[in-house]
C-alpha cells in the first residue's frame, strides 16, 4: 500500500527540502500532491477534506526515508 505515493514523495523530496528546509508534512494521493503543512494534524484534516475517508499518505518531509506511520479512519471533534 502507498507504493505509488512513496514514489511520488521520492521524486519531490529534494525540491521540497530545498524550498522548505525546516520540513513539514506533505499529503499525497495517487500521483497528486495536495500540499505541505507545518503540522501533521493540519495535513490530515486537509487530506480528509479533499479525499474523504479513503487512504492517502501524510509524510513528514525530512532527510530520513523511514516511514513512521500511516493513519486513516480518524474522527476530529
Amino acid at each position: 500500500m502507498f507504493e505509488k505515493e512513496l514514489e511520488v514523495y521520492k521524486k519531490i523530496k529534494a525540491d521540497y527540502l530545498a524550498q522548505s528546509p525546516q520540513g513539514g508534512f506533505v499529503v499525497i494521493k495517487g500521483e497528486e500532491v495536495l500540499g505541505i503543512w507545518q503540522s501533521r494534524l493540519d495535513a490530515l484534516k486537509a487530506g480528509i477534506d479533499k479525499y474523504g475517508d479513503v487512504p492517502f499518505l501524510v509524510k513528514n518531509i525530512n532527510e530520513s526515508d523511514i516511514v513512521v506511520n500511516f493513519s486513516r479512519n480518524l474522527i476530529f471533534a
